[in-house]
């Protein structure tokens, strides 16, 4: 049955849906190569009696118990339902032996005394990976979104990034090493030379797929008179093994990380400070006047302390906001935001739910969950599409067709529309509007909360030790 036929039986345009046919062949296209990815993974061991997805479920049930108590919670309905669905996903994408290997490094490197941070990216949005015990952001309670960790309209390998005090790197590669074979965990090569390796990559090769991985012998150069270490690395960059359809781990380390675990130990004689109140306004103060930690590149902004005495974060969410308000967000807009904070007045009503979702980051467009939750709420998008529409707007194709979508909606792709949910046109066009200007600059909220933690804990610690 040709194109033609299929149209003709389900009465819809082949012309106007001519970009969906593609679509969907993409998606094809993309499936057959995650199947290989999956593949390419070596199996987790897991105990008698279970399978990879009944063990990963017993984790996740068990972990999930321990973060939440469930039976005195008013949100147990919200949160078990969130869990179920995660799973259902993962299970449906056959990811359960990637979580289980993740969470198993993670749960080594916790129980040997390095110290995690809180995650990395949009992994932080999954309540499978907080009741893992891989992230330590409550997803339910910052209101992030697993769908821009996992999509299934977008097939992808999800990407579990860790970061760990400075050695731990180390000590988890040992450990790969010990459970897959010396040979099977590998440093990516750089793309610099042939010298210089990943700075957090790893690729786990199982047996039966070792022959088809090149290998290089490298030199990582020590310090402080240690000897320099040689080992086999391969030969492939991080792109080139995606073109072959391997997946890479990614372990990063953080001075932040290591001061955190220094001072508490050194001060507290505990070895752990994630589950701190984030209340403590003393602590707010002190970021209040000028007090920075070195994140990524927050040090290089020759103006972030001036801009951060003049937000005066007083509440967690406000160092969130702190932290994604200085990537390329424009100037212009920075002052609107401050404007916005001391003045809420200033902050213009367009319609109660698009307010609603603002509120956070006073009237402006920040996080790209905001952009997912406008499409979700206002014109009825399933997650996944909303995810897919918000990387459109950023990237600036197909703007047309969505605008379109998001003011009449499509029963065909069970979109109701912003107008059907009783906005007018020009309501509807002006929060478009807003979005595409702010696509480009909107910052991913999971990683956003995920690095204020960390902030918090080192000024938390830097005013009482």
């Amino acid at each position: 049955m040709d194109d033609n036929e299929i149209c003709r039986r389900f009465n819809f345009d082949s012309a106007k849906y001519h970009h969906l046919w593609k679509k969907a062949i993409d998606h094809e296209v993309k499936v057959d190569i995650l199947n290989d990815k999956i593949d390419n993974l070596p199996l987790f061991k897991v105990p008698d009696g279970y399978t990879s997805k009944t063990y990963l479920e017993k984790l996740a049930r068990e972990g999930l118990a321990k973060k939440y108590d469930l039976e005195n919670n008013a949100l147990k309905d919200k949160i078990i339902k969130k869990l179920n669905k995660e799973l259902e996903v993962i299970f449906k994408m056959e990811f359960e032996n990637y979580f289980l290997i993740v969470q198993d490094y993670v749960n080594y490197a916790k129980t040997n005394g390095i110290y995690v941070g809180p995650g990395v990216g949009s992994a932080v949005g999954s309540i499978v990976n907080y009741a893992l015990g891989i992230t330590n952001v409550d997803p339910i309670k910052h209101n992030l979104i697993f769908e821009k960790f996992i999509n299934t309209k977008r097939p992808h390998m999800p990407e579990i990034d860790i970061e760990v005090e400075l050695d731990g790197r180390e000590k988890i590669i040992s450990y790969l090493r010990e459970k897959y074979g010396s040979k099977n965990v590998m440093r990516i090569k750089g793309e610099r030379g042939w010298e210089e390796v990943d700075s957090w990559g790893l690729v786990i090769i199982p047996d039966d797929k070792l022959q088809y991985i090149p290998t290089l012998t490298a030199t990582k150069h020590s310090y402080n008179n240690e000897p320099n270490v040689v080992e086999e690395i391969s030969a492939y960059d991080s792109d080139q093994l995606e073109a072959i359809n391997y997946t890479k781990f990614n372990i990063r380390t953080s001075y932040s990380l290591e001061r955190i675990k220094k001072s508490i130990i050194d001060n507290t004689g505990k070895g752990d400070i994630n589950n701190a109140s984030y209340s403590d306004s003393r602590v707010y103060e002190k970021i209040s006047n000028g007090y920075i930690v070195d994140l990524f590149d927050i040090y290089s902004k020759s103006d972030v302390k001036k801009f951060v005495k003049e937000l005066k974060p007083k509440r967690f969410e406000d160092l969130a906001l702190a932290y994604a308000i200085y990537t390329p967000l424009p100037k212009g807009n920075m002052e609107k935001l401050l404007r916005n904070k001391n003045d809420r007045n200033m902050v213009s009503k367009i319609n109660p739910i698009f307010d609603e979702i603002l509120t956070e980051t006073y009237g402006m467009i920040v996080y790209h969950e905001q952009i997912m939750e406008i499409f979700h709420k206002l014109a009825g998008y399933e997650y996944e599409d909303a995810d897919i529409a918000r990387r459109n707007l950023c990237k600036k194709i197909e703007l047309q067709e969505e605008r379109e979508l998001f003011l009449y909606g499509d029963k065909y792709l069970n979109i109701k529309g912003a107008i059907s949910n009783g906005i007018s046109s020009e309501a509807g066009n002006l929060i478009f509007d807003k979005m595409l200007e702010s696509a480009a600059y909107s910052f991913n909220k999971a990683h956003a909360v995920a690095y204020a933690k960390i902030w918090y804990q080192e000024a938390y610690l830097n005013l009482n030790y």
